[in-house]
């Protein structure tokens, strides 16, 4: 279990590209697919959807710290 938990932050970091991605991506007025959701390609909608995989991605990164830091992971 304590070796599968350092596997999230991973997952983290491909959250973040993704997320990043998505805001550096033009809106051309047709739809991308990112991490399996259909995003409209809209100035609006990019920068939220960007936004929110960027700060879900830091999160999965600070999780095994936190854990540690409440000595919930040894």
């Amino acid at each position: 279990m304590k070796k599968l938990i350092w596997l999230v932050p991973l997952f983290g970091l491909f959250v973040v590209y993704e997320g990043i991605v998505v805001l550096i991506t033009q809106g051309r007025g047709e739809s991308i697919y990112e991490l399996g959701m259909l995003i409209p390609a809209t100035t609006p909608s990019l920068m939220t959807h960007g936004s929110i995989f960027v700060l879900a991605g830091i999160a999965l990164i600070c999780i095994p710290f936190i854990l540690r830091k409440l000595k919930l992971l040894y």
